[in-house]
């Protein structure tokens, strides 16, 4: 996450376990500590394709994606969601 934070959806791809990489990081570091790093990370909105796209609707389009981490985005950033429903 630090390294890509513009690749959110590595954060659901799975392994060779059926595991994905947020589902080891909250086994491993708990769900504190891993929303930590995903606030320190993880930009309100991310531009692919030229477009600004917020970060709660890129989690919602991730396959595996997991329904706590599209809400933690979306209550964080929640100045934005007005805008996005009116200005776009």
């Amino acid at each position: 996450m630090e390294e890509h934070p513009e690749v959110l959806g590595f954060l659901f791809e799975t392994n060779k376990f059926g595991k994905t990489l947020y589902d080891s990081a909250l086994t491993k570091y708990g769900k504190a500590k891993v929303f930590r790093v995903i606030d320190s990370c993880i930009p309100a909105s991310i531009v692919l394709g030229g477009i600004e796209i917020e970060a709660f609707i890129v989690a919602a389009s991730c396959k595996n994606s997991d329904v706590d981490v599209i809400n933690h985005l979306l209550r964080r950033d929640l100045d934005l969601s007005p805008t996005i429903l009116i200005h776009r």
